[in-house]
């Protein structure tokens, strides 16, 4: 009975506010009897400052605005509260998805995958862009369990977005594909309603490539500008017979050669 007054109060608190401030919508997802998480559109810092004067005037409830008032539960805090003594390294995906509203798929074995999808990432998934170009880009050794983090990413007209985070154990090329497969497995349909992308765009890695190919074959792989001049960047910088100055140079006129739309 407790339970259902305090959620009754709520409801009514809302109804109040939204009188004033039409754009106030509560996030029922993320609510709880003790705390109200409000989407709120505004215009300016000074309505948001009034805004957070009227919650107080109403009611002690500590309120969440997601426009200019920070969001009082950092996740590391509530992450530290709630394993204070450390945990298993899949238990926080866990955590991810109960209180984040996260996609969490696991491939459990010695070849570990995690695979993260929130739901802005979701909301990319049908994008047209998202078919097109995919960028994949992986970093390893990452903290204590020398993971690594693959991301990959759709090319829009605003700029890089999300699709999907993996997490995986090593870099070889079977937990390259346990990662992708689960990414193919739950969400078949992510590259803009195509279940392959048009093209990826991945690191020099054969692993990362193979896998690619495996699970997508039907994708074209392609190297980006940045691996291409990294690698170009190691090999002038291995020869020793070579004035520092002059490897400056050539790399300079490398770089020029790769945005060139023609070569004459």
């Amino acid at each position: 009975m407790e339970f259902q007054q305090e959620i009754i109060q709520k409801n009514y608190i809302v109804s109040q506010l939204q009188e004033f401030y039409p754009y106030c919508i509560e996030d029922t997802d993320k609510s709880t009897p003790e705390q109200i998480v409000l989407r709120t559109n505004l215009q300016n810092e000074e309505e948001a400052e009034n805004f957070k004067k009227h919650y107080s005037a109403i009611s002690n409830t500590n309120w969440i605005v997601y426009n200019y008032n920070p969001n009082p539960q950092k996740f590391v805090n509530s992450f530290t509260n709630t394993f204070p003594m450390g945990c298993h390294q899949l238990k926080p995906f866990a955590f991810m998805k109960t209180n984040f509203c996260t996609t969490v798929k696991f491939h459990d074995d010695h070849l570990w995958a995690v695979l993260l999808v929130t739901p802005p990432m979701k909301r990319n998934h049908p994008l047209s862009a998202s078919k097109e170009i995919i960028l994949i880009d992986s970093t390893a050794s990452c903290e204590t369990s020398s993971s690594t983090i693959t991301i990959m990413l759709s090319a829009t007209k605003v700029g890089a977005l999300p699709l999907a985070v993996m997490i995986r154990a090593s870099q070889c090329m079977q937990n390259y594909i346990n990662a992708f497969e689960l990414l193919k497995m739950n969400f078949p349909q992510c590259f803009g309603g195509q279940d392959h992308p048009d093209i990826c765009m991945s690191d020099d890695s054969s692993a990362e490539k193979g896998a690619l190919a495996a699970i997508w074959p039907e994708a074209k792989q392609s190297l980006c500008h940045f691996h291409v001049a990294q690698a170009e960047w190691r090999w002038l910088f291995s020869h020793k017979m070579m004035e520092q100055e002059e490897k400056s140079t050539f790399m300079k006129l490398f770089q020029a050669i790769q945005v060139f739309d023609y070569i004459f």
